[in-house]
């Protein structure tokens, strides 16, 4: 979403994608709107994700912006 910035995206082990980011105070909301959008999230019919935990957001007292994270587990074929 336009209103979250992305710092870093890493995939680890070729099965868990981790997303950090910052948002202003008033767009916290579109993180857990995004969060939810990439559980919903399908690649050739079936789920891109097996698992998309819920984000954290962590605000400092007086900040004019949030952190944000989460970790998204990769479907994976049988056998893999």
């Amino acid at each position: 979403p336009a209103d979250l910035t992305l710092s870093s995206l890493v995939l680890q082990q070729g099965k868990t994608l981790t997303l950090r980011g910052s948002a202003p105070i008033g767009q916290t909301p579109k993180v857990t709107e995004y969060n939810s959008a990439l559980a919903k999230l399908l690649l050739n019919g079936a789920p891109m994700f097996s698992a998309v935990n819920s984000p954290t957001i962590v605000t400092a007292p007086g900040g004019q912006s949030a952190d944000w994270f989460f970790s998204c587990e990769l479907r994976r074929k049988e056998g893999e």
